[in-house]
């Protein structure tokens, strides 16, 4: 399980049989990460950042951000649909 850190710029890695942090991984390019999908067939993450108004494409294999696009006024929440294998849907 991934979780946004938004206040250290991180995303923490969970184990949730164990509940045990597995790490913490920062970015960069980004600031204040408070939404995410994820793609977990493809190890990315989707990162909405309030700081720097973008949505960051991270990969969770290598802990490393690999784009970042702006974001339109207003959103605040993305989707990932796995079925679809879309690119990720952005919400206000």
């Amino acid at each position: 399980m991934y979780v946004n850190l938004r206040s250290t710029n991180e995303i923490a890695e969970i184990d949730p049989a164990s509940d045990s942090g597995l790490g913490t991984y920062a970015g960069d390019g980004y600031r204040y990460n408070h939404g995410v999908a994820v793609d977990a067939r493809n190890h990315r993450a989707f990162l909405l950042c309030g700081g720097t108004r973008t949505m960051t494409v991270f990969a969770l294999d290598r802990h490393e951000s690999l784009a970042h696009f702006p974001l339109p006024q207003g959103a605040d929440v993305v989707k990932f649909d796995p079925g679809l294998q879309q690119q990720p849907l952005l919400r206000h």
